[in-house]
């Protein structure tokens, strides 16, 4: 015969959740990480000045295949803000 047990407030207090322990150990750096702060001051300019040439060019693009004017009017004014940098 099975007997059931009765949880009382008490019980329910001392109750603990067990959490899900973490390796520790590290995943080792790729050769092309950064080294130090100024690194990744250099990575990040290059990404932006990337993104900046990316957007140059493909609003044009972007410009010439949109339909409604509302939208082809702000493309026209950052494309050419864009340009002159």
């Amino acid at each position: 015969m099975k007997t059931k047990s009765v949880s009382t407030k008490k019980d329910s207090a001392k109750k603990t959740t067990k959490t899900p322990t973490r390796s520790t150990s590290k995943t080792p750096a790729k050769k092309d990480a950064a080294k130090n702060l100024s690194d990744l001051f250099e990575d990040a300019l290059k990404d932006i000045y990337w993104a900046e040439k990316a957007l140059t060019k493909a609003l044009p693009k972007m410009q010439k295949n949109a339909t409604d004017p509302k939208l082809k009017k702000p493309l026209a004014i950052i494309w050419k803000k864009l340009k002159n940098r």
